[in-house]
């Protein structure tokens, strides 16, 4: 059973009893981002007709979120739900929030990385979409934003370049044909959908993918699969706040060869091994290829302005990431960069 954390003693019978939607955070081991985000969800507007429940699923078998959930819900007096999932790996937890929203009796899950920040209309636009296009399942983009801590010139050189990027994506997506738009994967720093849907047809979070990240892109389309109405919905912003540790060149070519390790291992899985050989192979050779011609190019970018070049450097490593690990993931097993943690 879940813990509860909150100051109101309000059983979850007597909250309103509008379309009820759970916003769902899961952490571990990062307690001021957590704050940060939670604080942020409690502002967020309320949607038309919904009720809206907090819950927090905490993969710390210490429990260390708990304090923190604690204190926000005192100082708001609000009710907070909190689950600890001791088993470890994200898709655990994220089931474990699955299972906590239903037993609230939610019509609605939305989950966000407690990582990040939502915009103050970010869960009126989700609900909004979802109700328009009559969809079951919806997300929306995801920005960069830089740390909280001091940083060096390098690191703040690569900061910039990722909040560049991700503000180009968006107004990239912003020109897209609405049915293009509405293929975007959808993850879970993001992510709402139909939880009796959901639950009516068995889906969940796939265990394989427990310490190297991709469970929430398999999920995505196993939603699309099942025949789900999706929407991408281009008002919900959310911004992902960039710790130091991730403001590298080798980071970022570290995170794009994982998740490109990820995408070889699924594609593998569905398509066998030599399909996805032939294809890895020369997509490998085509990203390294473009990485050594655009990393110099973003090199004297740099030197007109960093705004410049900065997307471009940092570019170049994650398209080489991307290729290298594509063809890792067509060979080997799937990787584990999970397990350690990275925020405050």
């Amino acid at each position: 059973m879940g813990i509860r954390a909150t100051t109101a003693k309000t059983p979850i019978e007597a909250l309103p009893s509008a379309e009820r939607v759970v916003v769902a955070v899961t952490t571990r081991r990062r307690p001021r981002m957590l704050a940060r985000c939670l604080k942020a969800c409690l502002a967020a507007r309320t949607p038309p007709g919904t009720s809206v429940a907090f819950l927090v699923v905490d993969n710390d078998p210490a429990g260390s979120a708990r304090p923190v959930v604690a204190e926000i819900a005192a100082a708001g007096a609000v009710r907070i739900d909190y689950e600890l999932e001791p088993q470890p790996g994200i898709p655990a937890v994220r089931n474990r929030a699955i299972d906590a929203a239903a037993a609230l009796q939610g019509k609605w899950l939305a989950f966000i990385d407690d990582d990040s920040i939502p915009e103050p209309g970010w869960l009126a636009a989700l609900l909004a979409a979802l109700r328009r296009e009559s969809a079951q399942f919806a997300g929306g983009p995801i920005l960069f934003g830089p740390p909280e801590e001091p940083v060096g010139a390098w690191r703040r050189f690569v900061c910039r370049g990722l909040v560049a990027s991700s503000h180009r994506r968006l107004r990239w997506r912003a020109r897209a044909r609405r049915e293009k738009l509405d293929r975007t994967v959808i993850t879970t720093a993001n992510w709402c959908v139909d939880l009796p849907w959901l639950r009516e047809r068995g889906l969940r979070f796939d265990s394989r993918f427990a310490h190297s990240g991709g469970s929430d892109t398999a999920m995505d389309r196993a939603i699309r699969a099942a025949g789900a109405r999706t929407v991408y919905e281009m008002a919900s912003l959310v911004t992902e706040t960039l710790p130091a540790e991730r403001l590298t060149l080798r980071y970022q070519f570290l995170r794009r060869m994982h998740s490109g390790m990820v995408r070889g291992y699924q594609r593998r899985s569905l398509r066998g091994f030599g399909p996805v050989l032939a294809r890895a192979i020369p997509e490998a050779a085509l990203s390294l290829l473009g990485a050594s011609l655009l990393f110099p190019v973003g090199i004297v970018a740099s030197l007109l302005g960093p705004s410049l070049g900065a997307p471009l450097v940092i570019g170049a490593a994650r398209m080489a990431g991307r290729g290298v690990g594509f063809l890792r993931g067509a060979l080997s097993a799937l990787p584990e960069q999970y397990r350690k943690v990275q925020g405050y």
